[in-house]
């Protein structure tokens, strides 16, 4: 069974001792790069708290929509995207080099995750950015969808990802936000829900490269190290 990675997204304006501590626990931290959250103060924060723990960075590009965290609902052009990864992913690589440090990876959040994920025009324009203007980052994919699909024809390496605190329809396909059953609240659920994507993998796709717990949740950290132990397991 290959190894599979726990990512969180971070510096989206959680307190500073759930930064320090998700660190202590995951592999991969996606940190906000002034998007829908973050400033050049917490990009700082994160990385060198990642540093201290040997945990790969990597950039986490939103919509600018600081109110809805990056999760309202809007048409997103080919040019917005364009602009908004190359800014905001030269903008958190800065920040690392003035560390000496090196991003890792890029993950889109939010509206502008769903929206390349669903739209094969965005997800190739979103490669193609990366390939062009990134070509040593892997992208953070999610697993069935579009990014996943169009990146070898591009050459991109991806980290096909499934997320532990969100929950699946029986055709493997994320609930949407709002609806009952979309989040997962409990550390006994992320832990069966992690079992599960370790085992069986979501329906249809297989197993992931990486995990995702959020880290704007007040229990991130609990559900971290239960998806952490269940990983661990033999």
């Amino acid at each position: 069974m290959n190894p599979v990675f726990l990512n969180s997204d971070l510096g989206e304006s959680e307190p500073p001792a759930r930064t320090r501590s998700m660190m202590g626990v995951i592999d991969l931290a996606n940190i906000a790069c002034g998007g829908h959250a973050g400033s050049i103060a917490t990009m700082r924060f994160a990385i060198t708290e990642a540093a201290k723990c040997g945990v790969k960075i990597g950039a986490h590009p939103g919509l600018p929509d600081r109110e809805g965290f990056g999760r309202s609902v809007e048409q997103v052009s080919v040019e917005t995207l364009e602009c908004l990864v190359i800014s905001q992913i030269s903008a958190l690589a800065t920040v690392a080099k003035s560390e000496a440090a090196k991003l890792h990876h890029v993950k889109l959040h939010g509206a502008l995750y769903h929206a390349a994920e669903s739209n094969p025009l965005l997800a190739a324009t979103y490669l193609t950015v990366i390939a062009q203007y990134f070509p040593r980052l892997r992208v953070i994919a999610r697993i069935g969808g579009e990014v996943e699909k169009i990146a070898p024809a591009l050459g991109v390496p991806i980290l096909r990802e499934a997320f532990a605190d969100r929950g699946y329809d029986a055709m493997g396909n994320l609930i949407p936000r709002g609806q009952s059953g979309a989040l997962l609240r409990s550390v006994a659920e992320v832990k069966r829900q992690v079992a599960w994507l370790r085992s069986s993998g979501v329906p249809g796709l297989g197993q992931p490269d990486t995990i995702c717990i959020h880290g704007d949740t007040a229990d991130a950290i609990v559900m971290a190290r239960a998806a952490r132990a269940v990983l661990r397991k033999p």
